[in-house]
């Protein structure tokens, strides 16, 4: 029924708000796509997607991208094999521990770098 609206209590046991964590992981893989394409990855240089729409580069290579993966923790990874192939997002559970200045933050473009 398109319903995304899917409840997020972060202090909650993850399992709790697994249709959240998905629908978050669906909309930026989305967005990153959108971005990525607009800078040359797009049918030709290889980019995932199912329908080409006639563009060039193989079909049928979407992202199998897996949210609260419970392969590892503080983790992610991603394989990306060739054109016409899927490539496997895993994003595992994050746990905090500590003070949140502990956590990572990038206030500037070097910090990316």
């Amino acid at each position: 029924d398109l319903h995304f609206d899917f409840p997020l209590d972060l202090a909650a046991d993850p399992s709790e708000y697994q249709d959240a964590a998905v629908t978050n992981l669906f909309y930026w893989c989305n967005i990153m796509h959108d971005v990525w394409y607009q800078y040359g990855f797009d049918e030709p240089a290889g980019n995932f997607q199912i329908n080409n729409y006639g563009n060039g580069g193989a079909e049928f290579d979407h992202v199998l991208a897996e949210a609260q993966d419970g392969g590892g923790t503080n983790n992610a990874n991603f394989a990306t094999p060739d054109d016409g192939a899927s490539g496997r997002m895993q994003m595992y559970l994050w746990f905090g521990g500590g003070e949140p200045e502990d956590l990572l933050t990038i206030d500037s473009p070097m910090g990316i770098a």
